[in-house]
């Protein structure tokens, strides 16, 4: 299968190194001072997951919301956005089963959101480097975007150039095709144009990398 996956992304993400758990990160010093600990109501052995309470109509607890995951985006934006998360999510006490072989090989981008309060830049820092001293014959490529948790609400045109460009830089080393190049180039047009971008110039630029 990773023959199949041309670039992991990962956006402000639990990236995790072959064979470690993810718990020692949660608790350890790089996520003492997340908001999300003030936050989970409880965790579920049963269910394996740690819950939370988005329904809420407590105004601090509404506000810690916000303040951990949309701290750069509008009330409106937030209060919405909010309404749409789930009370549980996974808590995995295992290591993560991962290799270098397989999942090692494929490349990596992180954008790493550098005003998160809710999983701290200092986490996310971590995670790559404990990715790279696990994985030295591939560095995760950091790309840092100065928001809170959610860029694709805050800034998106900026997240989304970012992505463009990511994209980009397969394409330009040549994969799938001409099939999957026509559809790409097509699919970043749209995009570009979308956003008041220039496609031939984020090419030319990545080409010169």
């Amino acid at each position: 299968m990773p023959q199949k996956i041309r670039k992991l992304v990962y956006l402000a993400a639990m990236m995790l190194p072959p064979g470690k758990p993810l718990l020692p990160y949660l608790t350890g010093p790089e996520s003492q001072d997340s908001l999300i600990g003030k936050l989970v109501m409880g965790v579920s052995e049963t269910a394996r997951a740690g819950r939370i309470d988005p329904r809420s109509t407590d105004p601090e607890y509404r506000a810690t919301i916000k303040e951990a995951f949309f701290g750069d985006v509008s009330d409106e934006q937030a209060d919405a956005a909010i309404n749409l998360l789930q009370p549980d999510y996974p808590v995995v006490n295992g290591p993560i089963m991962t290799t270098a072989q397989r999942w090692g090989s494929i490349p990596r981008s992180y954008i790493l959101t550098e005003q998160d309060k809710g999983v701290l830049p200092a986490l996310q820092r971590r995670f790559i480097r404990d990715v790279d001293e696990a994985l030295p014959a591939r560095k995760t490529d950091v790309r840092p975007i100065n928001t809170s948790h959610s860029p694709f609400l805050s800034r998106p045109a900026e997240l989304a150039k970012i992505l463009i460009e990511l994209a980009v830089t397969r394409l330009n080393r040549g994969f799938g095709g001409s099939q999957v190049h026509s559809t790409l180039e097509r699919l970043l047009q749209r995009i570009a144009i979308g956003l008041s971008l220039e496609p031939l110039d984020i090419i030319r630029r990545d080409a010169g990398n």
